[in-house]
């Protein structure tokens, strides 16, 4: 267990070191630390956290702690499919490594997104700890000048600290595709753009094809019933 937070310091403080150090490491290695740093910080710590500042709102804590764990599973298998379309862009570009190169890049260099992921929550979680649900309703909560304040607030608060951490992310990940694919950093992040294109591409295809095909035609009908 020393070991994985060792990476993981090195992953933040360190990359270079880290990368170098896990150069060649198989992707059960890499699978079992995304898994323990995920359950830790992507799920015990939000979950406790969770507990502590919504003890008393059991409607809002009882989801919020349901989506963090089903997110759990949902993250690590994603990130199998995130590191494949990547690893398109990688052969495209005449990388030189393997998928399990491109899956080691891909979760390393999502450390600062796993470990630092309670800094976006919090500002949910205090939010919503200071609505004064069930006493007001919602047109009366929206007349209400401190809470749109919070809800800026929170808003902003969440949105920087995510886009830090994907900055964090992205030339984490374009540091070790570079070193493991021994290619360019621009190489390294046209991959990475790649892959989201084709992933985004195929996403929006099967959301199309799901609407002409179930959607769009119900509502025809639907219509030509009345």
């Amino acid at each position: 267990m020393a070991g994985i937070f060792t990476k993981a310091k090195l992953a933040l403080l360190k990359p270079d070191k880290l990368f170098e150090s896990v150069w060649g490491e198989g992707i059960t290695q890499t699978l079992f630390y995304y898994i323990i740093i995920d359950l830790i910080f992507g799920l015990a710590i939000p979950v406790i956290a969770a507990i502590v500042i919504l003890s008393s709102l059991y409607q809002t804590l009882v989801p919020l702690i349901f989506n963090q764990v089903i997110y759990f599973p949902i993250g690590i298998l994603g990130l199998f499919v995130v590191a494949f379309f990547i690893h398109i862009g990688i052969r495209l570009l005449k990388g030189k490594g393997n998928y399990t190169d491109t899956y080691r890049a891909a979760v390393y260099g999502s450390t600062p997104g796993v470990v630092f992921s309670i800094f976006i929550l919090l500002p949910l979680y205090g939010f919503l700890g200071l609505l004064p649900f069930p006493a007001s309703t919602p047109p009366q909560l929206i007349d209400d000048p401190s809470f749109i304040f919070s809800l800026l607030t929170s808003i902003a608060i969440m949105a920087i600290v995510g886009i830090l951490l994907f900055i964090w992310t992205l030339v984490l990940g374009v540091k070790g595709l570079s070193r493991f694919h021994k290619i360019s950093g621009w190489r390294a992040f046209g991959a990475i753009v790649i892959g989201y294109v084709i992933l985004l591409a195929i996403a929006l295809a099967i959301v199309f094809s799901f609407l002409f095909l179930f959607v769009i035609p119900y509502m025809g009908s639907a219509v030509s019933f009345r």
